[in-house]
């Protein structure tokens, strides 16, 4: 009786040995990604981990529901630049080709559609383009009431998009408007202007707003991977910028 009851215990133990070790691998499994590239082998940053991308791909830890960090480290248009994303744990990404010969990350999940082998690239390029665009919704604010006049602007040069004065209130910037490209990185530039500053102005971005003596406080590139909305804060004193899920803004 006691043989059995010792075997009996044995096996439960066992069970639930086996049961902790598939929680903590599942656990671990769901704060996992896989990054591919349709662009050739890339040589790419996540968190401040070097990663060598080719066309099978690795599986990448992500910070998710915190923002991840990637950098483009090969010679592209868009490379050394910290990009700001939301990788997903148990998704796919794949590294693409972009215009004028910049990156661009897509959900693998984006490539599954059928309507793709039967749209013609040149008559169907706004679908296309429509299709690959994510289409998140941002705010942007100050942390505190600024000292200087301060500006946020979508710093697109294909579109003439808006900048403006920016506060404590939230300016809801919404879908930042792309026009005859596609690319999902989005950078933000903060700026001022200042005759008197020992700042070296920004003369592209002065001549491109026709602004004059413009001094670039920040910049933040993001590549969000869903249609949420976000809250982007400013802090004039640190010139640092950060990025959270906007839970509040109507």
């Amino acid at each position: 009786m006691r043989a059995k009851q010792t075997k009996r215990i044995k096996r439960i133990k066992q069970l639930l040995c086996f049961l902790i070790v598939m929680s903590v691998t599942n656990v671990v499994a769901q704060k996992m990604f896989h990054l591919q590239s349709q662009a050739g082998v890339q040589l790419v940053s996540v968190n401040g981990k070097k990663y060598k991308i080719d066309v099978a791909g690795t599986k990448i830890k992500t910070r998710y529901p915190k923002f991840d960090a990637l950098i483009f480290l090969t010679d592209a248009a868009n490379s050394n630049e910290l990009i700001v994303c939301n990788f997903k744990p148990d998704s796919s990404y794949a590294i693409a080709g972009a215009c004028c010969g910049s990156l661009d990350i897509i959900p693998n999940s984006k490539f599954k559609c059928d309507s793709l082998k039967y749209w013609d690239p040149e008559k169907d390029a706004d679908k296309i383009q429509n299709h690959f665009l994510d289409k998140p919704f941002l705010s942007v604010k100050t942390a505190k009431t600024p000292k200087d006049s301060v500006y946020a602007w979508h710093s697109d040069a294909a579109c003439l998009t808006e900048h403006k004065l920016i506060g404590t209130e939230a300016w809801a910037l919404g879908v930042p408007p792309k026009c005859f490209y596609w690319s999902n990185i989005t950078p933000i530039l903060f700026f001022k202007t200042d005759a008197t500053s020992d700042l070296p102005s920004n003369k592209d971005v002065a001549e491109f707003l026709q602004k004059a003596n413009v001094i670039e406080l920040a910049t933040i590139y993001l590549r969000l991977f869903d249609n949420q909305k976000f809250m982007i804060t400013f802090d004039e004193e640190s010139r640092t910028v950060k990025i959270a899920y906007d839970i509040i803004t109507k």
